[in-house]
C-alpha cells in the first residue's frame, strides 16, 4: 500500500504526495566467464535469486535502489570490486519491462509505480585462462 502525505507547495497549492510504496525487486547475478588471455566475456550464466518486495520512495533514484538492494543481499559494494582488463561494463544494473533505468534518474520520473517489478542485475567476474602460482603445467 502507497502512503500519501499532504503539503503545500511553494506556490501556495495544496499537493498530494507519495511518502512510499513497494516494489517487486527481482535480483539477478549474472556470471561472466572472463577470457584474461581475450580479455572479454567467453560465457554469461544468470541465476535468478528469489523476489521479495521492498518499501521504496518515489524520489530514490535508481541507484540508491540498487545500493539497497546489494546491501540487503550482502553483496560487496560496487567500488570495492575487482576490474578485469578489459571489462568496461556497469556492475550493476536496474530495469524495469526491459529497460535500464538511469542511474540518476528517480523512481518516479522513470515511471516506477506501486507494485512495479524492478529488476537489479549484479555482474561478478570468473577469471579463466590464469595459472596458479607456484604449480606447473603438464
Amino acid at each position: 500500500m502507497c502512503s500519501a502525505v499532504l503539503f503545500f507547495s511553494p506556490h501556495g497549492r495544496l499537493v498530494l504526495g507519495l511518502h512510499s510504496m513497494k516494489v517487486l525487486i527481482k535480483p539477478r547475478l549474472q556470471k561472466d566467464k572472463w577470457s584474461l588471455y581475450w580479455k572479454t566475456s567467453m560465457a554469461t550464466k544468470t541465476e535468478l535469486l528469489d523476489p521479495f518486495e521492498l518499501e521504496v520512495s518515489p524520489d530514490d533514484t535508481a541507484a540508491a535502489l540498487k545500493a539497497k538492494v546489494g546491501n540487503m543481499l550482502s553483496w560487496q559494494p560496487v567500488d570495492r570490486l575487482l576490474r578485469l582488463e578489459g571489462f568496461e561494463e556497469p556492475w550493476e544494473l536496474c530495469a524495469m519491462r526491459g529497460v535500464e533505468l538511469p542511474d540518476s534518474a528517480t523512481l518516479e520520473s522513470a515511471g516506477v509505480t506501486h507494485g512495479a517489478e524492478v529488476t537489479i542485475v549484479r555482474k561478478v567476474l570468473v577469471a579463466e585462462g590464469a595459472c596458479t602460482p607456484g604449480k606447473r603445467r603438464a
